[in-house]
């Protein structure tokens, strides 16, 4: 009987000792996953950052360029009306002179 017991005790052991072990291998695979995925997480946000400074540059160039658009627009508006009149009043001209 005492030899049964200690045979159970040792095999308890050699569990014990089995268990601590893989449990410690687990513990360090997850630690090394926790590692890789923060290292990742960092330079994803460094590439997202990069990305949103360029598209923010990038973002002040098309709006300069859309206020100089509507500058020229407006100019180009106001040439076309004072081309209209012109032409107007060269067409009245022509009419009374066709009139005489």
């Amino acid at each position: 009987l005492e030899s049964l017991r200690d045979s159970h005790v040792a095999e308890l052991e050699r569990l014990a000792r089995e268990y601590a072990a893989d449990l410690g291998n687990k513990e360090a695979g997850i630690k090394r996953f926790q590692e890789e995925v923060m290292k990742g997480s960092s330079s994803s946000i460094d590439d997202l950052m990069s990305i949103i400074a360029a598209l923010k540059a990038e973002n002040i160039g098309i709006r300069e360029e859309n206020e100089l658009k509507s500058v020229g627009l407006a100019n180009l508006e106001g040439r076309i009306k004072d081309l209209l009149t012109e032409l107007s009043e060269k067409e009245a001209a022509w009419c009374e002179g066709e009139e005489k």
